[in-house]
């Protein structure tokens, strides 16, 4: 009788360790690969950011009116293909880092919508054309003193434009995220409101004149995609 209990003992032991398996609360702690590549992705597509914006300041072309812009790149061709470059590699990776972002927990147990990534991924994609056009510009411009072409002019419109309508997106992603984050608790639920805040502020982005605040968003937001990319890329539920 006696080695009956003690053979039944460790199959009670076993079935109770079955059902915490199946616990909300034990798979909370499990590894999410979706959010560990996105967290890497976004601290790449920081990185990157940062490539851009040194580049940029190198060619220092940021000027006045759109001919000295021109005039400007195509004195510095290298430093301004280099910012083009940054540009493009942070549109890349933001844009995979979306499509890792629709699959993590936090989305597959609707947490939170999926607008969020979506928003991200059209920031992606409109900053990877922004790129392409600085280096398309940085190597097609005349030099030598002529004027740029009413195609180039074209260009660089355009590449502002998809340029501020990137960082916009990215901005309306953290508003909308900043929801999410309170009702998810923990220390997302701290960084709430400055992801509300800060999203804001990137809306200014349409405000040519006010440079100082958008040198501080651009600075402001690259923290946000590092503080945000490391708790993801902890990869664990439990972790943010």
């Amino acid at each position: 009788m006696s080695g009956r209990l003690s053979r039944d003992k460790p199959r009670k032991g076993g079935n109770l360790q079955q059902s915490n398996a199946g616990d909300g609360s034990s798979t909370r702690a499990t590894p999410d690969r979706a959010a560990r590549a996105a967290g890497l992705l976004l601290i790449l597509t920081a990185l990157t950011t940062l490539v851009a914006v040194f580049g940029r300041m190198a060619a220092d072309a940021d000027r006045e009116t759109l001919q000295e812009t021109l005039a400007a790149i195509a004195d510095s061709r290298f430093p301004y293909a280099l910012s083009g470059a940054g540009r493009l590699a942070s549109g890349v990776t933001l844009a995979v880092a979306a499509w890792y972002l629709s699959r993590t927990w936090i989305i597959r147990e609707r947490l939170a919508k999926p607008i969020v990534p979506v928003l991200f991924g059209i920031s992606g994609l409109l900053t990877v054309v922004s790129g392409l056009l600085a280096i398309v510009l940085a190597i097609t411009l005349p030099g030598g003193g002529e004027a740029a072409e009413s195609l180039h002019e074209s260009m660089a419109d355009v590449r502002r434009l998809t340029g501020v309508a990137g960082f916009s997106a990215a901005g309306l992603a953290l508003m909308i995220a900043s929801a999410y984050q309170y009702r998810i608790g923990g220390r997302l639920r701290m960084i709430a409101p400055l992801s509300a805040i800060l999203g804001g502020a990137m809306q200014l982005i349409w405000i040519p004149n006010l440079i100082l605040l958008h040198q501080l968003t651009g600075m402001s937001f690259f923290v946000w995609l590092i503080v945000i990319g490391a708790m993801l890329l902890a990869g664990r539920r439990t972790s943010i």
